[in-house]
């Protein structure tokens, strides 16, 4: 084994920068969560709220309440059924992701950055409609995910998804 106090520099910030990014990546994606969640917790006890209420921009003591879906994670069948928002707290919404929603919650990028469904980037989905050609979404750099390429997120976000699935 070799001396801790000998690592190379150049892997400690390697790690040190692998470290933020993964910080930012959960932040997003617990940000995400709870955006697509109406879900509420009793200040009072730890059981839930019995009737949430699904007003936007309300502030409740010190929780304010979401604003509905903004980083297009769910599913758009989903959405439909609930009013954009879920019923369910953000831990059991997570596991109900399809890999666009995954990497959507991941960019943290309000509206998204890719379609929810078919995971393909939704400026490729423009510029298809608008006269096709070239589609580079996919080396597009994501600043909000820590500067990290949409195929890298979609890489980290397709593991994530295997995880989760994998009860």
């Amino acid at each position: 084994m070799g001396n801790v106090a000998a690592v190379d520099p150049t892997m400690k910030a390697e790690y040190n920068a692998r470290i933020n990014t993964g910080n930012i990546l959960m932040r997003n994606l617990i940000t995400s969560l709870s955006s697509a969640s109406s879900y509420q917790e009793s200040s009072e006890s730890s059981m839930p709220v019995a009737k949430k209420q699904k007003v936007e921009g309300v502030t409740n003591g010190t929780t304010t309440a979401n604003n509905g879906d903004v980083y297009q994670i769910l599913d758009p069948s989903f959405t439909k059924a609930n009013g954009g928002t879920s019923e369910l707290a953000p831990g059991a919404i997570v596991s109900r992701l399809t890999l666009g929603g995954l990497v959507n919650a991941l960019a943290g990028v309000a509206g998204g950055v890719v379609d929810t469904v078919t995971c393909i980037p939704l400026s490729d989905l423009e510029h298809e409609a608008n006269n096709g050609g070239t589609k580079k979404g996919i080396d597009v750099i994501v600043e909000s995910a820590g500067k990290l390429s949409l195929k890298e997120v979609i890489g980290l976000g397709r593991g994530l998804h295997r995880s989760i699935a994998a009860r």
